[in-house]
């Protein structure tokens, strides 16, 4: 197995990133706002963008991390379903 060099700055700044992220898409959905075209952008752009970093990384990481590129394929995929009418 390879040895990823690590930077905690970047782990920090990659691990806000994520928390902003995601508070916005949770808050969306709890407003029912998710149908927005730019939430939805903002979901399938993130989802994408980690799994793209998941293929790079792919070899280098230990298997459970691997795996979250199955997890991250499926919710791009949930982005880029057409809208459901809402109930």
């Amino acid at each position: 197995m390879h040895r990823i060099q690590r930077d905690d700055w970047v782990l920090n700044a990659h691990g806000a990133w994520l928390v902003a992220v995601g508070s916005t898409l949770a808050a969306a959905a709890l407003r029912r706002g998710a149908d927005d075209p730019t939430i939805r952008l903002l979901g399938a752009g993130s989802a994408l963008g980690l799994a793209l970093n998941d293929l790079v990384s792919a070899g280098k990481l230990p298997r459970p991390y691997e795996a979250d590129l199955v997890y991250e394929l499926a919710v791009l995929t949930a982005w880029l379903l057409p809208e459901q009418p809402a109930d």
